[in-house]
């Protein structure tokens, strides 16, 4: 009786270790999940209206709109615009936040989603640069062979790939420069940015982005 009740002890101990542990690889995965499904969406949508930008301009008005009507039904509780809050802070975030989309929905029109796949490893690789010079960080050993081995992954891909188009692959090599650029910069602002809901930062993102891409889709996308 005794002996069981310790070993049950000792299992719980062991088994409270692992909620911490594996935590990442347990939200990346439903995240990745996600990002590739809205990749395949935005792909779909942009071969029936080759318009990547306009998309990409509904897509943020959408969500403003979407946010709007669930705070209106008090799903959603966040604050209202404020200019001295946090849309003069979010200005560049908002503009950082919309070009790695623009590049990802032109990218899209012309290579396959795969393809913008293998480029999105390669910006997990210049952030991880960035990190080291910017931030004077260091990477375990492990996480550094993960980072080589998904690089390796890439150029092979990229030797054997049928769906080769230098402009495809030009833009989607923008987005992944694009993409580390935004994460490094946001995170070397996020301390002077306003204390903010995730839904209030998503409100503020896509309402000053799309401003953006307005003036962005007027002069290229004449429809």
């Amino acid at each position: 009786s005794t002996d069981r009740i310790a070993t049950a002890r000792g299992g719980a101990r062991f088994l409270r270790q692992f909620p911490q542990r594996p935590a990442a690889a347990r939200y990346s995965a439903p995240g990745t999940c996600i990002w590739t499904c809205a990749m395949l969406i935005n792909k779909a949508a942009v071969k029936a209206l080759p318009y990547p930008i306009t998309l990409l301009l509904f897509q943020t008005v959408g969500t403003v709109v979407i946010l709007e009507a669930g705070k209106a039904l008090r799903m959603l509780h966040y604050e209202g615009f404020r200019w001295e809050k946090g849309g003069k802070k979010f200005l560049g975030v908002s503009i950082a936040f919309v070009i790695p989309m623009v590049f990802n929905m032109m990218a899209l029109e012309h290579v396959s989603v795969a393809t913008v796949v293998v480029f999105r490893q390669v910006s997990t690789a210049l952030v991880a640069v960035g990190e080291v010079f910017l931030f004077k960080k260091r990477f375990k050993t492990l996480v550094i062979v993960s980072i080589l081995l998904g690089i390796m992954g890439s150029l092979e891909y990229g030797f054997s790939a049928t769906d080769f188009k230098f402009l495809g692959y030009l833009y989607s090599f923008l987005y992944a420069v694009s993409m580390a650029i935004n994460a490094l910069y946001v995170k070397s602002i996020f301390d002077q940015l306003p204390q903010m809901s995730s839904w209030e930062k998503t409100y503020y993102q896509n309402l000053e982005g799309s401003p953006f891409l307005l003036m962005m889709a007027l002069p290229l996308e004449s429809i």
